[in-house]
């Protein structure tokens, strides 16, 4: 058993955990006691944060005989262990705000119950980290001039059992990552029954303005549900822009 994370944990971790409900509040109602719960009044007269007011309501929901078997606050971790007679050990986990436990096992002993939440917590804390990551790399990203301009073509290939095309104009900027677009025709070749090829057709115009957050990559916008659309980039061929044809398919 890993004595130094068990000793650690019970101590600098139920730093101002709720007391254990006095005897008034507990109950053996059964063979295994559980314990009461205290009322909302109750916990709130006794000046107890939000965050010990949830940590007590898991806690009621432990059999009695429940101890902490960890907790931390940064990450709104806690972890009950209750030993069996029989030498096994019960663990259950909570994470975040939720009532509603990560985990609840039974393990053979206290040690490999202890081994598994060493192991959930590291992986609490990295999926954590990750997150406060990509949100700082998601702010830089959004903060940075988006690449579209006016005159750029977005497309949109969706569908499902058929594969659609459709072809958008930038025709305005608007504020730092906003565009405003409109839907234009597309030439069209046919190469096979019910199936062929398609280029952008500027400035055939087939739809009236619409407004667009540009994404986080700056070169994209999301339309809706099940499709985006993305920058569409041209050769340049005597002057002339070309774009290369998307396929496309479709069934009665």
């Amino acid at each position: 058993m890993n004595t130094t994370t068990n000793s650690t944990n019970q101590t600098a971790n139920n730093t101002g955990f709720p007391p254990v409900p006095p005897k008034a509040h507990q109950k053996a109602s059964c063979k295994t006691p559980w314990v009461d719960h205290f009322t909302s009044e109750e916990m709130t007269a006794l000046g107890w944060t939000p965050e010990q007011i949830r940590d007590q309501q898991r806690w009621n929901l432990c059999a009695g005989g429940s101890i902490v078997l960890c907790r931390h606050e940064e990450m709104g971790v806690i972890v009950f262990g209750t030993p069996m007679s029989d030498g096994r050990y019960v663990a259950k986990g909570y994470y975040a705000k939720r009532m509603k436990e990560d985990f609840f096992y039974l393990f053979k002993t206290e040690e490999q119950a202890h081994g598994y939440v060493d192991r959930w917590i590291k992986e609490k804390r990295l999926c954590a980290e990750y997150k406060q990551t990509r949100k700082a790399e998601r702010r830089a990203n959004l903060a940075k001039p988006h690449q579209l301009k006016v005159g750029d073509v977005l497309s949109s290939v969706w569908g499902y059992e058929q594969t659609n095309v459709d072809y958008y104009e930038v025709v305005a900027l608007k504020g730092k990552r906003t565009v405003v677009i409109r839907q234009i025709s597309s030439d069209v070749t046919s190469t096979a029954w019910m199936q062929g090829t398609c280029t952008p057709n500027k400035g055939h115009y087939v739809s009236g303005l619409m407004e667009y957050r540009v994404s986080e990559q700056g070169n994209s916008i999301r339309l809706n549900s099940f499709s985006s659309a993305s920058l569409e980039v041209p050769k340049i061929v005597d002057g002339e822009e070309t774009y290369a044809p998307r396929h496309w398919t479709s069934y009665a």
